[in-house]
């Protein structure tokens, strides 16, 4: 909701600063302040949109925290909304600037790449926009599992960085693997609904006598409304699948080096073999 409400915002906005430049264009006067002013409004809107992305993946990670470790006694919303501004606002707010930062960078190159036309600056252009795009993906990675880690240890953003790299090169694999599942969910997931809201729409506007220009309307804006209200529901099933692997990770390193815990799940709790044992009591 935040992100939607800043996105109008900073729509509205960006129109009034670009009216400004025209019309002093149109006037015989520099614009160079607006144009400056408009290449930092793009990067605000990016440092914005992963503020509030991760945002969304903390509220989620505490909520998931709370089920998985059967927190009871508290409100898991309140808590949440606490944590984010009482310990982790720093954190989110320096890995949403880095990762702005990053992408911002690798746009303007890219920009920059397409306008050149001499082969030898263009191939070094897209060489370089190679390596943004690849330290903007593996940053991507570490920023969304690094705020999970800190949803449940309260660590500031390095040391969450060194604990998530830590979970990742152990469990790289099996990362991978529910990432695919995933992915195909939602792709499918997406699919599957907006199909069948689309031939819902469809028989019941033709059903009760609309014209084909009502009926494609009616299915087009079916189909888009279906496609972001399910889009939304699924992306929060992802960021909840993503946080209970976070917390299965810490499971098994907690095991591995002889502790155990029963404040979980039972199915998760009978996979590590802590069915039976004492909750975090260590083995002797």
């Amino acid at each position: 909701m935040l992100n939607v409400l800043f996105s109008i915002f900073w729509i509205y906005s960006l129109s009034c600063i670009l009216a400004v430049a025209d019309d002093k264009s149109n006037k015989g006067d520099s614009n160079t302040a607006e144009n400056v002013f408009v290449v930092l409004w793009f990067f605000i809107w990016l440092f914005f949109g992963f503020l509030f992305y991760y945002f969304m993946v903390f509220t989620i990670a505490v909520s998931c925290s709370f089920w998985y470790y059967k927190v009871e006694g508290r409100n898991y919303l309140l808590t949440a909304y606490r944590w984010l501004f009482t310990s982790a606002f720093g954190s989110i707010v320096f890995g949403s600037f880095l990762i702005a930062l990053i992408t911002f960078a690798r746009m303007i190159v890219d920009s920059k790449r397409r306008e050149n036309k001499n082969i030898a600056v263009a191939i070094c252009l897209c060489l370089i926009s190679f390596c943004l795009k690849s330290i903007e993906n593996l940053l991507q990675i570490l920023n969304h599992n690094c705020v999970i880690v800190m949803s449940v240890t309260g660590e500031n953003y390095i040391n969450s960085a060194k604990t998530t790299i830590g979970i990742l090169s152990r469990f790289l694999g099996l990362m991978s693997i529910s990432n695919i599942i995933t992915g195909l969910l939602v792709f499918w997931g997406v699919v599957i609904v907006a199909g069948l809201i689309g031939v819902i729409s469809f028989f019941w506007i033709d059903g009760v006598g609309g014209t084909s220009g009502e009926v494609a309307i009616v299915v087009i804006v079916s189909v888009l409304g279906s496609i972001m209200v399910s889009s939304l529901i699924f992306s929060v099933l992802v960021e909840a699948v993503s946080s209970v692997f976070i917390f299965y990770c810490f499971d098994v390193k907690f095991k591995e080096m002889g502790y155990s815990s029963n404040n979980m799940p039972a199915e998760i709790n009978e996979a590590l073999g802590n069915y039976s044992e004492p909750n975090y009591e260590s083995k002797q």
